[in-house]
């Protein structure tokens, strides 16, 4: 049996089926089309959400300060270009448009820490008192109060410490010794490095010319370190740290043994007996001076511990205010003061132990502000090899102080010069010449350094007569010679006697000998100017003296100055004799 192949037939059924099943497909190929195109266009409800957080957005951003510029950012530059290139692309159809590549992820800075506040001086000096309170100090209380009654003096001292404070407080503290040391200036002198006592002792620590011996203080010709305050702070707290050994840490003591010596406290305190630890000197045989020396600075420890945030004091910023640098030959402060920028008399006062405006040649660390150091810096550094006398001075001293004894032939003999030369350069009309005057000896140093200081020579002028006005800047001794008496000396030196008798421990004016030495420390003309106008305040002054050596009343005097009965008069002061 043969079999057949044939194709097969396909029924018309199978037709409709097939056409069916294609139409489903298509229709609901459209319907997906159609749904997922209404899945992403969002409701009305959520474009109206939208809508409203970006508008507190915008009034969010309206709030917000405008930013400062930001610094630029390299690789973020060319992000705008390129998604301006792309949209120019698919309006036109290109092709070549670079690729958008998605934005860098940068990784977040972390926000600054806010600035710390500005540290004050005087918090860090509060923290560090140790001292107790007044309550069982009677003297301290008294002293208290008077501080209190005056704010105004506590300004002035405040600001004229300023400079010092910070480097007194840094040496204090590198001695271990209590914080309120730190404010001993301030009962010694008011901080005051031209001070001098009656008893000839000198700068705001108050040194006596056998204390500075002992301690390593050199007091010359040209130079008192008595009147460094960075040399005197530094022997002062040497000092201090010696008493408060000896005294078995009883500051009490040491003070006074300060003000009044360590011999004699210790003899009272001996005399007393007991443990140094526990006396007072209040109950030991002391001068009163001597006992009153620590209420003093306790009353005033007290008072700032209490009431500081409402006195008058100046914001002194915890970090040095004075640089140092160092000169192996001397400098010219004028000179120096020009390339720092600084005014000269500020830069002398704080460089008050110097007595000329040259620096000593031994070598000297001129002190100044710490923001005038890189305009000096920069300026020797843009002239390394300047001559004398600007910077480095390698002739001889151009000026002399005239000392006892001299005249004007002999100086000229001394240093190679004439009479007539001196007389010219000093606009002398004839040869008379008194201790304690300065001379210039040549006309180099009164040039102005090769034009590099205008006004050279009137800057020295009043620098000179700045040092000559200040008591005790000219210090010297006078062998008394035969057939002299206090009043001859005195006038001659244009002084009074009670400043002799003060000066050198004279009680009876008429018991002196020949070959006996004087100590004078003011040589100057008592009154400032050409006319009675004005005086300048002397050791042992007091208002009443002052009034009746100048014949006018004590209320005027006191009304022209705008002084009280109770105000401190100090050594220097300018006092008005005429409304």
């Amino acid at each position: 049996m043969s079999q057949s192949f044939s194709s097969p037939t396909i029924a018309p059924q199978g037709i409709m089926l097939r056409a069916w099943q294609q139409s489903a497909l298509i229709i609901g190929s459209i319907l997906l089309c159609c749904g997922g195109c209404a899945m992403l266009t969002p409701t009305p409800s959520a474009q109206t959400e939208r809508a409203d957080i970006a508008s507190a957005a915008l009034e969010q951003a309206a709030d917000v300060p405008e930013q400062p510029e930001q610094p630029h950012q390299p690789e973020q530059r060319g992000q705008p270009e390129q998604l301006e290139q792309a949209a120019l692309a698919a309006d036109t159809g290109r092709i070549d448009a670079p690729p958008i590549q998605p934005p860098a992820t940068t990784e977040a800075q972390p926000t600054p820490a806010p600035a710390p506040p500005v540290r004050l001086l005087l918090d860090r000096l509060l923290a560090g008192f140790s001292f107790p309170d007044c309550s069982k100090d009677p003297q301290a209380l008294i002293w208290e109060s008077w501080y209190q009654n005056h704010p105004d003096y506590l300004e002035r001292v405040f600001r004229r410490a300023e400079p010092w404070l910070y480097m007194v407080m840094a040496e204090i503290e590198a001695r271990e010794l209590p914080m309120e040391f730190a404010l001993l200036p301030v009962i010694e002198s008011a901080y005051d490095v031209f001070a001098l006592s009656p008893v000839g002792a000198h700068g705001a620590w108050q040194i006596t010319v056998p204390t500075a011996q002992d301690y390593g203080l050199s007091v010359r010709t040209g130079f008192d370190g008595r009147r460094d305050m960075v040399l005197a702070t530094r022997a002062a707290a040497t000092m201090l740290q010696r008493l408060m050994q000896d005294f078995d840490g009883n500051w009490r003591l040491a003070l006074a043994a300060y003000n009044g010596g360590p011999a004699r406290v210790a003899r009272a305190a001996r005399k007393a007996g007991g443990k140094l630890a526990s006396l007072d000197p209040a109950r030991l045989a002391l001068p009163r001076e001597t006992k009153t020396f620590a209420p003093k600075l306790h009353g005033l420890v007290c008072l700032l511990r209490k009431q500081h945030a409402m006195l008058p004091l100046p914001d002194i910023v915890d970090r040095p205010a004075i640089a140092s640098m160092h000169f192996d030959q001397p400098v010219d402060l004028i000179d120096v003061a020009h390339m720092a920028e600084i005014d000269v008399t500020a830069l002398y006062t704080l460089n008050a132990g110097l007595s000329s405006h040259l620096t000593p040649p031994s070598g000297y660390a001129l002190k100044l502000p710490v923001r005038h150091l890189p305009a000096l810096q920069s300026a020797l550094a843009a002239a390394p090899n300047l001559e004398a006398p600007t910077v480095v001075a390698k002739q001889p001293a151009s000026t002399i102080t005239v000392q006892s004894g001299d005249t004007l032939g002999a100086i000229a003999r001394r240093h190679q010069t004439t009479v007539q030369a001196l007389q010219q350069l000093n606009r002398l009309s004839g040869t008379l010449i008194r201790p304690g005057q300065v001379l210039q000896l040549s006309t180099t140093a009164a040039s102005s350094g090769n034009g590099r200081v205008p006004g050279y020579s009137t800057q020295l002028a009043q620098l000179q007569q700045l040092q000559r006005s200040l008591p005790g800047i000219h210090s010297l001794r006078h062998r008394i010679g035969r057939n002299e008496t206090l009043s001859t000396i005195a006038r001659r030196y244009r002084v009074s006697v009670a400043q002799l008798q003060q000066w050198n421990n004279i009680r009876n004016p008429n018991r002196i000998r020949a070959g006996q030495t004087l100590q004078i420390h003011h040589t100057q003309p008592a009154v400032a100017s050409s006319s009675t106008s004005a005086y300048r305040v002397q050791s042992g002054d007091s208002l009443w003296t002052i009034a009746r050596r100048f014949r006018v009343s004590l209320n005027d005097l006191m009304r022209w100055n705008q002084l009280s009965g109770n105000s401190v008069l100090r050594p220097g002061q300018l006092l008005q004799l005429s409304p």
